[in-house]
Formats: structure tokens, sequence, C-alpha cells
């Protein structure tokens, strides 16, 4: 998901939009004022919308956003939200009820950070949690609090514990864009450097040797590279190029029908995308 997000261009808007057009705007109100201030004071800190538009950015390319809280109890605000790498988290549900076990298991970085003896390991290492320094050196995950973790996923099933990203239904129509798109290269690159096929006959009498053969192919390549080159030899010598003919294989109809079956799967109207067959107004 990650790779066609960032290497395919109607993946990665389409993404984007659906992270962004929800949520270009955020606003706190209530009737108490002071409850207000005191809200708006709290996600400028945090800075929310930054937040938000990250865990819904995470949503809709991974199908599944797991941000944490951390809780400042002094203060009775929320001091910093992550959104933790869903390749690190681990989820356990029960088949009965709804309750989820979170756990973190601990990355490369932060093995090295709690197991190094670095000046700068030491320091970053002051301001871990003991309990996290002791899961960390017994090799365990990381258990998250219901409380400070949330588990947002898109669900394919109403059983799934994990999310699924829309990106994946369309998986085989990117695989086949891939394939045609492949199938260019291999166009461009005939055009381009085509086959030289080069033929020693002569006459009827003569039989090229393989020492001949060697002789005329290191007397090509020496001409290849020099303009003034003259090669001076007898007329069963013949030099072909076989590569483009003026074929040219055209995608044109294929590359249409998977685009057209992108935003079909990624739920993103067309107009939105390349301002084609509708107003925006209307396809909004």
């Amino acid at each position: 998901n990650r790779v066609f997000y960032d290497t395919h261009p109607i993946i990665r808007n389409a993404i984007n939009l659906h992270a962004s057009y929800p949520i270009s705007k955020i606003n706190i109100t209530c009737k108490n004022k002071k409850v207000q201030q005191f809200f708006m004071e709290m996600a400028e800190r945090i800075d929310l919308y930054s937040i938000v538009y990250g865990a819904a950015l995470e949503f809709w390319k991974m199908g599944e956003a797991f941000p944490y809280a951390e809780l400042d109890e002094s203060l009775g605000t929320w001091n910093r939200i992550t959104i933790l790498n869903p390749d690190y988290v681990h989820v356990k549900k029960s088949v009965i009820g709804n309750h989820t076990l979170v756990s973190l298991r601990p990355d490369a970085n932060l093995q090295r950070i709690i197991n190094s003896t670095a000046p700068s390991d030491l320091a970053l290492r002051k301001y871990i949690p003991k309990h996290i320094l002791n899961y960390v050196r017994k090799g365990q995950n990381i258990p998250l609090d219901a409380f400070n973790v949330s588990h947002l996923k898109l669900l394919s099933s109403p059983y799934d514990v994990r999310g699924t990203s829309i990106i994946v239904s369309v998986y085989k129509d990117l695989m086949l864009y891939d394939k045609l798109r492949e199938s260019k290269f291999a166009q461009a690159d005939g055009m381009v450097n085509p086959l030289t096929l080069v033929k020693l006959t002569g006459d009827s009498d003569y039989r090229p040797t393989q020492a001949d053969i060697e002789a005329f192919k290191n007397l090509l390549e020496e001409a290849e590279y020099d303009k003034d080159f003259k090669i001076v030899t007898h007329g069963g010598v013949t030099v072909e190029r076989i590569g483009f003919s003026g074929g040219v294989l055209d995608i044109g109809t294929d590359i249409e029908l998977i685009t057209n079956n992108l935003y079909a799967g990624l739920m993103t109207p067309k107009a939105l995308m390349d301002q084609e067959a509708a107003t925006y107004a209307s396809s909004s």
C-alpha cells in the first residue's frame, strides 16, 4: 500500500482526498466558554488538525490507524498524540465479547536505545518509562492501555481483527497497469537500441570460420563510436537492424479501463481528479 501510494499518482491523490476533504476545518464549540477555551488551547498545543489528518491518511492508506495519546495527569490534558506504525502493533481480540488487547513490538531503534551504552542513547533512555524498559529488555511486546490507544479500522467483515485498505480492491488493476507499462518500456528500448544482425556469406565457395566471425565482430566494435570509421569488405556482408519496425503496441484502451476501475475502487469521482465528464459541484 505504501509503495502504490508513493509511486502512483491516482492512488496518492485519491487517498489524500479521502483524508483531507472531510476535515478541512475543525471547530470546537461548547455552551460553557471556559470549557471551550480549555479544549481550544489543548487542541492548539497538540496540533489537533495535523493529528486528525495523519490518522485519516493512515486509515485510508493502510486500512487502520493506531493513535496513542499521552495524558498529563497534573494538568488533566492530552500532552501528545502519536500515530503508531501498524507494522509493530499486535492486536488480539476474543471471539466472544468486545475486549481487545493491543501491544507494541519494539522496533530496532528502541531496542538500540535501551541496550546501547552510547552517551546519546543514555540521554534518550532517561525519558523512557521504566516499565517499557523492562518489557524491551525481556524481549516482550509492550502492552498498551485501552485508555491511551485507539484502533480505527476499515473492516471488510464485521469479525475482522485488522483493517483492510481500499487500495486492496484495485491490486489486480495496478498489477496489470505495471505489466502494460513494462511492455512500453521494452518497446521503447527496442526503438532506441535495436538488435544488430550481421551476416557473413560471400561467394558460394566461401565459408567464414569462427576466427573470421570474431575478427569482424571486433572490427564492428571498433567502428561503433568512430564517426569516420570505414570498413572495406566483400559484398557478402549484410548488416540489418532488428527491432522497431513502425508498429506500436496500443494500450490506450486498456489504460482507460484500468483508470476507470481505479476511480471506482477508490471511491473517487473522476471529475474531482481530472476535471472531465462533469462539473466539480455536481461530482462533489
